[in-house]
């Protein structure tokens, strides 16, 4: 969360996230990310980016696997007012 907490004080394009942990595996989580631009996105995944890379490096001893990293286009959307 703290990484999270620190992208948001830069202008990185990041509008939001969301974590989701997993109810039966407590080990595991999903992080969801929403972006301005799809550009935006394209340049904080970029291999040379080393916040992100600090990051992972960081948590690698927690990880069972390695993350991985998986596009998806939003075919709807719908919130209730």
């Amino acid at each position: 969360m703290e990484f999270f907490k620190e992208l948001e004080e830069k202008s990185t394009g990041m509008k939001g996230f969301m974590v989701m942990d997993d109810l039966q595996d407590l080990e595991e989580s999903i992080v969801l990310t929403f972006w301005e631009r799809k550009e935006d996105m394209d340049t904080f995944y970029k291999s040379d980016n080393n916040a992100l890379n600090d990051l992972v490096e960081k948590l690698k001893p927690s990880f069972e696997q390695s993350p991985i990293r998986k596009d998806y286009r939003v075919s709807k959307f719908k919130v209730q007012q």
